[in-house]
């Protein structure tokens, strides 16, 4: 079990995943959007719509991950941060749409390294076609941004809050 060891760096990553396409399922891209205008140095900054398997090796070199994405939920703009645990096994790890744990397993299980992670997410409103996110989305990204330049700023620890 397991693949070549991998070199571990100081780096972070954080990867906004959705659709800006379809209204708040672009809050992951907004989030990213601005962060790339307000952060320097060894923080690279992903927008993908979704999370693939191509990204495992480069999840294996990071030592802290962030997931930024919009969830279907009650309440309309709820930002809510908490820890990402690699998947146990129940969960498949061979698709083209994985979840953040399973995404961090198939790291650990190929590359024997995975990093400190989070989950970044936003309650959505609206997620029909349109390029336009919903007013409680569009008022948290510069929350959302705050939020995981703390969790940046405090590694390793992290905390959300």
């Amino acid at each position: 079990m397991g693949g070549p060891r991998v070199q571990r760096s100081a780096r972070s990553i954080v990867i906004g995943c959705g659709n800006p396409l379809r209204q708040d399922d672009a809050f992951g891209h907004l989030v990213c959007d601005r962060l790339r205008d307000e952060l320097r140095g060894d923080v690279d900054v992903l927008a993908v719509h979704q999370l693939t398997p191509e990204l495992a090796p480069i999840l294996a070199t990071a030592e802290l991950a962030i997931f930024v994405d919009a969830r279907v939920g009650d309440e309309p703009g709820l930002l809510e941060c908490q820890p990402v645990r690699a998947a146990s096994g129940a969960e498949p790890t061979f698709s083209h749409d994985l979840s953040p744990m399973a995404l961090l397993r198939l790291g650990r299980e190929l590359y024997g390294a995975q990093p400190q992670a989070w989950a970044v997410t936003a309650t959505g409103a609206a997620f029909r076609y349109g390029e336009r996110a919903s007013e409680p989305v569009e008022a948290i990204v510069a929350d959302a941004v705050a939020q995981i330049k703390r969790l940046l700023s405090d590694r390793p620890r992290g905390p959300c809050g």
